[in-house]
């Protein structure tokens, strides 16, 4: 008898607070989609903002998969603190078995499915993480150019729909000497045999070239976000506009191996100095609908 109390005490201890902290969360939850920010005016899109609110969105659903693991565990506290029945007692029916036994099993399989997904959400938060550090870390340089006289407004994270598919352009730099969109390339630097960062990359003009491997991807992004961005701003002037595409990746040393060929590649610490000219330079009353055109696409509420 003593033994069926402290389990029982127990069990009230372990499983009552987590129960309340989860009935907690869920009513925290629906309450905050319920209510709405207090803005009235629109705003540009901050650098990197499609990638902080893929990281809000993937925070949530962590959250979600790390409650079932939680869950499973509580139900394991509660049965082996759970009073038991003395060997005098009668056994319960059969069906009563199966539904227990059931129901420990769909949350037992419901825990280890969720744990699975939270792994594979961990990797995707690490990648997003890094990827917004790298184009908040640019975005900001490219801001502090707008004290130039070649740099008339800095925009970021321009967000397009093409093909049935959603992507976006990360920067656009507009002034006199044209108008550039910049591809950010955020990656890690590995360490060599001595526990040193390789931090060199090398650029022919066709790849880039990291101690990990070569792609040629970034090459091709960029040259199809600056095509497609200058389809999109010819269509808002009404007459033709060039735009030259810029990738940066942020803390490499670049190795420029053909300097002749693609787009310009640079590091953070080039944006200061990088000359943000081309061979279509504009008038002040064309770079003034730029930027109202820009302005128009970027701008949202925070509502």
């Amino acid at each position: 008898m003593t033994s069926m109390i402290v389990r029982g005490i127990f069990s009230v201890i372990f499983i009552g607070p987590l129960l309340g902290l989860l009935v907690w969360f869920f009513w925290q939850m629906r309450k905050f989609k319920r209510s709405a920010r207090p803005f009235s005016k629109e705003t540009s899109r901050p650098p990197g903002e499609s990638l902080r609110r893929e990281i809000m969105a993937l925070d949530e659903k962590m959250v979600e998969c790390f409650i079932w693991p939680v869950f499973a565990a509580l139900v394991g506290v509660g049965l082996w603190f759970m009073p038991q029945p003395s060997p005098t007692t009668e056994m319960p029916p059969l069906w009563k078995t199966l539904v227990s036994i059931l129901g420990i099993g769909t949350v037992a399989i419901a825990a280890l499915w969720n744990a699975a997904r939270l792994r594979e959400y961990l990797e995707r938060y690490r990648n997003l993480s890094l990827g917004f550090d790298g184009e908040r870390h640019v975005g900001q340089a490219l801001n502090r150019q707008m004290r130039r006289p070649e740099v008339n407004c800095v925009y970021h994270d321009f967000v397009f729909e093409h093909a049935g598919k959603k992507f976006n352009i990360d920067h656009v730099v507009a002034g006199p000497g044209g108008v550039f969109v910049i591809e950010t390339k955020t990656r890690r630097k590995p360490l060599d045999a001595n526990q040193k960062k390789q931090h060199k990359v090398a650029y022919d003009g066709a790849r880039l070239k990291f101690p990990h491997g070569s792609t040629e991807e970034p090459i091709a992004q960029a040259e199809a976000n600056a095509r497609f961005f200058q389809e999109w701003l010819t269509g808002q002037l009404g007459h033709a506009i060039t735009v030259t595409p810029i990738i940066v990746i942020p803390g490499w040393w670049i190795d420029y191996q053909n300097q002749g060929r693609g787009p310009a590649v640079i590091n953070d610490a080039m944006i200061k100095s990088y000359a943000f000219h081309s061979n279509n330079p504009l008038e002040p009353i064309t770079l003034n609908r730029i930027d109202a055109a820009l302005w128009r696409e970027n701008a949202e509420s925070l509502n």
